[in-house]
């Protein structure tokens, strides 16, 4: 298999991550669990009584949006990293990238969410990003067939 479609693999993979965790997020209708949800380095208790349906309406919006994120990650892997077009490498590559450096900078660097909770889409999309770069610079196989 060549490099740039295990890369498009990993970008399939971090894409349902993000489906399901996003529907997960905006299906959920009470407001501690969708907090606890993504704040998972901050202590549950904190979260009980929190009552607020703007603020249960918002994360339910960031849910939505999640699960689009990984809708267009698999479109783009599909349509264009599979083929090993160039458009595609940089569509994925920059606005996924740019999701993982959002999260990071809002909720790991401040604590509230774990580390090892965001490390599982960090490492698909660097994965991804690798195996693009790779499969993008020449497209040779992984391994040869006899």
């Amino acid at each position: 298999m060549k490099a740039h479609k295990v890369g498009a693999i990993f970008y399939l993979l971090w894409g349902a991550l993000h489906i399901i965790g996003g529907l997960a997020i905006a299906s959920q209708k009470d407001l501690p669990a969708q907090v606890a949800m993504q704040g998972t380095a901050v202590p549950a208790e904190q979260f009980a009584g929190l009552e607020n349906p703007v603020l249960a309406g918002i994360l339910s919006y960031h849910g939505f949006n999640i699960a689009w994120f990984g809708v267009f990650a698999i479109a783009i892997a599909i349509i264009y990293n599979w083929r090993n077009r160039k458009t595609g490498y940089w569509m994925n590559l920059l606005v996924i990238g740019a999701i993982e450096i959002g999260l990071f900078a809002f909720m790991v660097v401040p604590s509230y969410m774990a580390f090892s909770d965001a490390s599982i889409g960090l490492a698909l999309f660097a994965l991804a990003a690798l195996f693009s770069s790779i499969g993008l610079g020449k497209s040779v196989p992984l391994a040869s067939h006899a």
